[in-house]
């Protein structure tokens, strides 16, 4: 077989085009995009160690620190993949771990001087991320984007809760567990 008959183009037909050329996947060309000027701009701004995974962390930790368990949600990652970052960035200095004030047996993940340093050196990104941007596509499309995005998710949260996602196939839309135990219940034949 030749290599150009191994190689076929990706999405090269009409019944793949459609995985292309969608919402879901412009949003996440844009995601990445974005993610990549920002640490682009940052590693520029003297933080080369920073991964674009560390960012999951950063855009979900409160200022005042956040607990691990709260961190993983929000990232919806597991607490073990959470733990992980946390290690990985305590040990480069830009976060500590403290004693939550609320429950002393508890630690919160708070950013240290350096994380603080780090977190404007972010902001400063995003903002200059942002003016290229409009560049391209207008300051007003800028914050037409952002409005209907977060619109979108607003209404998402309130409509598919993540516990609950929402089928596809006309199936069971109350959660998997429910759906399986229902499937599991039923009398075999």
């Amino acid at each position: 077989m030749s290599k150009s008959t191994r190689r076929r183009g990706a999405f090269s037909s009409a019944q793949e085009a459609w995985r292309r050329a969608n919402v879901g996947r412009a949003i996440f060309d844009a995601t990445h995009t974005v993610e990549r000027d920002v640490l682009l701009a940052v590693h520029r701004g003297g933080f080369p160690q920073i991964r674009p995974v560390h960012l999951s962390l950063f855009r979900s930790l409160d200022l005042d620190g956040t607990r691990l368990t709260e961190l993983a949600q929000r990232a919806n990652m597991t607490k073990q993949s959470m733990q992980e970052l946390v290690d990985q960035l305590q040990a480069l200095g830009f976060i500590e771990r403290r004693p939550d004030p609320d429950d002393r047996r508890a630690k919160i993940v708070a950013f240290s001087r350096k994380g603080l340093q780090l977190l404007e050196a972010l902001h400063t990104a995003v903002r200059f991320m942002e003016s290229e941007m409009a560049k391209i596509i207008g300051t007003q499309g800028v914050r037409k984007i952002t409005q209907l995005l977060d619109a979108y998710n607003s209404a998402a949260a309130v409509h598919f809760p993540a516990d609950t996602p929402p089928s596809v196939g006309g199936g069971d839309t109350s959660s998997p567990r429910r759906a399986a135990r229902r499937r599991n219940d039923k009398p075999q034949a």
